[in-house]
């Protein structure tokens, strides 16, 4: 049993790695459209004869005899039951789902939604023809469900997620259909089905005894997006489990994805995480970046009296261990940004980003304060101050030069009122040179200031992002909501959306993967009425395998894309990518026209597309 149970863990430990890049919401459009069998126009060809033949088997040497089989009858139960046994699960029926061969992936929403509802609500034990991995199917399918808004998925995805598993199922088995549960899981978040939070906060209760970190961490990923509170309280009840344990490897790793999601005053998470900084730094010296990260959470738990001991510390030179340690864990915590006493320690460690939330928070209305208005003044004057330090003055050659502090730095003044700051900031948005991050950082303050023009600004940029790959020089990871990974292109893209702006369907478009797949999120629950003109018009510029990924994900829009898809289609100035494309976004509509303009392409540069066009028009859904 023990053999199986790592074998299990090992085939699981394996699959994860794989799922995290097999399951995609993109496809490359020649692998997933295929020609059915049975369909119009399909042209059988006899398989041709082998022009290799096989040679004669040798005879093995004649001193060389099979060895006779002997058969040992030995049970594999005892006669006699000893002890006490689980009871056996009666087996689950197998059903084969006889779907068609293809399916949302190469029919579009229009055509593939009712075949993602039926793998979803397909019974336990399915198995899906052409699909040889059922539970990484269903997956994929929950992923697709949540990315179109598709809220009918919602009752069969609660039901996945409240499963009981069999006592009888292998350990690999196991791991697959827990790794669904918890796909299910966040699915239902991106959904936005806080009525499944009982169930998700049950599911993480479940998880936190497993081996494999990853499926804890989505499960609670899927809590903390569906109801902060219920995260913070299922949070502070764990760590006052894990206070209580010897804090081996596996409850450390626990440890880091708990931490996070204390976010409030609360007297039961302070006395666990006391409870964690006595054994973790029972010293008080600094013990590691884990003991940090528990003293960052005591702040957040409403720890005073730890709060002011690090701002003591933090505030001058870094004269304890403790403070050197765990400056980069707990600054953020002991100096938010949120006072007018915490600036002048934001001034001194340079915190751009707590004083420009400090500053965005007194000035939207103006403050009256008179210590408000104290740090405001002292901020102006240590921004012209340092116009001229290396890390922001416009000089690349300097190697202190840093692109994204002279953003910020600019931004700041921006939003102190400094015009010629405010014109270098859009002056550096759209630099069509600047391939970096910093040209996204400065339209993201941008957009948090309100400053006027900055959704053009913001938007030139995204018209850039249609031919250049930004470059990105930091270590860290981005952060992440479900399956998105919000880098500086989707923090734009989510502050044009939260405006009401339908510009930032131009994401759509966008070279970065990440982007694309972000924008489908929110195409697919805001539902821009000019989405259709506004991708098509824009898409002649960006490259053939965003092309191809924006007009599948329109057809979540349906027949609003027709007019906008046959006025491209039938475009002689539009690029091969673009004409083709249409095409078999008008399939995807079975658009009467299709025919006609399928006769026209046989032999044109769109062949290809149209030929995939023809397979999607005569595809059973």
């Amino acid at each position: 049993m023990r053999f199986g149970r790592w074998v299990g863990l090992a085939f699981g430990v394996v699959s994860l790695f794989v799922a995290e890049d097999a399951h995609a919401l993109f496809f490359e459009r020649y692998f997933v459209c295929k020609r059915e069998e049975g369909a119009r126009e399909r042209v059988a060809s006899a398989p041709e004869k082998p022009t290799l033949e096989p040679l004669p088997r040798r005879r093995p040497p004649p001193l060389l005899d099979v060895a006779k089989l002997f058969v040992a009858d030995v049970s594999t139960q005892d006669p006699i039951p000893r002890g006490h046994r689980e009871p056996l699960d009666p087996p689950e029926p197998v059903v084969t789902m006889r779907e068609a061969e293809n399916d949302y992936r190469c029919l579009g929403l229009v055509r593939g939604k009712a075949g993602i509802l039926r793998v979803l609500e397909a019974p336990p034990g399915a198995r899906f023809a052409h699909h040889p991995y059922p539970e990484s199917w269903i997956e994929e399918n929950a992923d697709a469900a949540a990315a179109f808004d598709v809220r009918e998925s919602i009752p069969a995805l609660r039901r996945t997620l409240g499963r009981k598993l069999p006592n009888s199922i292998e350990p690999w088995q196991r791991f697959a259909r827990e790794r669904l549960k918890t796909a299910a899981a966040r699915a239902l978040a991106d959904l936005g089905d806080t009525e499944s939070v009982p169930t998700v906060v049950a599911l993480a209760r479940e998880r936190e005894a497993s081996d494999i970190v990853g499926t804890y961490r989505d499960a609670l990923d899927a809590l903390r997006r569906l109801d902060r509170r219920a995260a913070h309280d299922y949070a502070a009840e764990a760590l006052a489990r894990l206070s209580a344990s010897k804090l081996e490897t596996a409850d450390m790793n626990r440890l880091v994805e708990l931490l996070p999601l204390v976010t409030r005053d609360d007297v039961v998470a302070r006395a666990a995480l006391g409870a964690l900084s006595k054994k973790l730094d029972p010293k008080g010296e600094g013990g590691g970046f884990q003991s940090c990260r528990v003293y960052a959470a005591r702040m957040r738990a409403g720890d005073t009296s730890i709060r002011d001991a690090f701002r003591k510390e933090l505030s001058v030179d870094l004269r304890t261990n403790r403070s050197v340690v765990c400056f980069s864990e707990t600054m953020e915590a002991a100096f938010p940004g949120d006072e007018a006493d915490e600036v002048p320690a934001l001034l001194y460690r340079h915190r751009y980003d707590a004083l420009l939330a400090f500053v965005q928070k007194s000035t939207l209305p103006m403050s009256t304060d008179p210590a408000v208005t104290a740090a405001l003044r002292s901020i102006r004057a240590w921004v012209d101050k340092r116009k001229g330090e290396p890390d922001v003055a416009l000089d690349r050659s300097d190697r202190r030069f840093q692109p994204e502090t002279r953003a910020l730095h600019l931004a700041l003044g921006a939003a102190l009122g400094d015009k010629a700051s405010e014109r270098a900031l859009f002056e550096l948005v759209d630099d069509e040179r600047d391939d970096g991050t910093a040209p996204w950082v400065a339209a993201r303050a941008a957009l948090d200031l309100e400053l006027t023009g900055a959704a053009d600004h913001a938007v030139k940029r995204l018209l850039m992002a249609r031919t250049q790959h930004m470059v990105r020089h930091k270590h860290d990871s981005w952060p992440e909501r479900g399956r998105i990974h919000v880098t500086e292109h989707v923090e734009v893209i989510d502050r044009l959306a939260a405006r009401g702006d339908a510009r930032f369907v131009l994401g759509l478009l966008d070279a970065d993967l990440f982007t694309r797949e972000a924008t489908v999120h929110v195409v697919a629950r805001r539902r821009p009425a000019t989405a259709c003109q506004l991708v098509t018009e824009h898409a002649g510029k960006a490259e053939g395998r965003a092309v191809e990924d924006a007009f599948w994900a329109l057809s979540v829009l349906g027949e609003a894309c027709r007019k906008s898809f046959a006025a491209r289609a039938t475009s002689s100035n539009e690029p091969a990518k673009v004409r083709g494309m249409a095409l078999e976004a008008l399939a995807m509509l079975r658009d009467p026209a299709v025919g006609g303009l399928l006769k026209k392409s046989r032999q044109g540069d769109v062949e290809p597309a149209a030929q995939r066009a023809d397979i999607i028009l005569h595809s059973p859904e």
